[in-house]
């Protein structure tokens, strides 16, 4: 059983907080929590304190990944797992608001790993602002040493692996979710995209109008994946992170090592599975890098 039951949050660097505000704020329809003294804006798209810390940095970019522990695991255990792996760990107090303490976890290739056991809750947003995603879902990273990041995932924190596309890209799940992570093998460290989850298939009109209305342009979608069959479309937001909002992904049943039957599974039942960067779609062999990087 996985160490930890979900991705919490992101902290992204970006050298114009009120340009980002305006977008996950006002057309995303986040809610911010609260902004600390150095102009760092939380943010919220469900009861958690929040999902995203939007941080003024003059390097933009993925600072930290913030992981929920599955009850009752602890700090301290994952502390000394993580140590006797040569992972450098330390463990912090208050030093973000509404949760008590926090576990950061770091080693080349990869952002800040912050795990951590409670979060205080917010009541969600009731003003209907944007097109308002249900949750953050999954992050997509860019890493030099991809391998060393998917053994901490899965060794360090046993999380499922269900997919593999060559050895390019791994998705690992820490939940009933596809995928939570998206590991992919790259000649720099980054974020590729975060991935918001929509209410349903229907829901892509929606936030497809609304950023049309913001004149924001669709990259990709909304179309099918291959791995995790998710419906997904993928667009920036204004400090250049790629945002994929999506719905209808597969869902993985550990016990039995498959996903739940959909009729559009290449296979009966969908397992766990190689598939051949012939099976990728152009948005992720040809553009991916480049897009990443803006």
């Amino acid at each position: 059983m996985p160490l930890v039951m979900k991705l919490g949050y992101l902290e992204i660097g970006v050298k114009a907080v009120p340009e980002s505000l305006g977008y996950y704020n006002g057309v995303m329809g986040a809610e911010l929590t609260e902004t600390s003294s150095d102009g760092t804006a939380h943010l919220s798209v469900g009861n958690d304190h929040h999902c995203l810390v939007i941080k003024p940095s003059q390097q933009p970019g993925l600072g930290a990944v913030g992981l929920q522990l599955r009850p009752p695991v602890t700090l301290d255990e994952v502390a000394k797992r993580l140590s006797d792996m040569g992972i450098a760990v330390d463990t912090r107090s208050d030093s973000r608001p509404g949760m008590p303490g926090l576990l950061a976890a770091t080693f080349p290739g990869a952002p800040v790993f912050e795990l951590y056991e409670h979060m205080a809750e917010v009541g969600p947003r009731t003003d209907n602002v944007g097109f308002s995603p249900s949750r953050l879902g999954h992050v997509a990273l860019l890493s030099t040493e991809a391998k060393r990041l998917v053994q901490f995932l899965h060794e360090g924190l046993s999380c499922w692996t269900t997919d593999w596309f060559d050895d390019r890209a791994t998705f690992l799940t820490c939940n009933r979710d596809h995928h939570v992570f998206n590991v992919l093998d790259a000649p720099f460290n980054g974020l590729h995209h975060v991935a918001f989850q929509l209410v349903d298939a229907r829901h892509h009109f929606d936030a497809a109008d609304r950023l049309t209305m913001e004149k924001i342009p669709l990259l990709w979608g909304p179309s099918r994946h291959t791995a995790g069959h998710n419906i997904a479309s993928y667009h920036r937001a204004p400090e250049g992170s790629l945002i994929e909002l999506y719905s209808d992904m597969d869902v993985y049943v550990p016990e039995l090592g498959i996903f739940e039957p959909r009729a559009f599974h290449e296979d009966q039942p969908q397992k766990p599975k190689v598939w051949s960067l012939s099976n990728l779609s152009a948005w992720h062999t040809e553009f991916a890098f480049d897009l990443a990087r803006g």
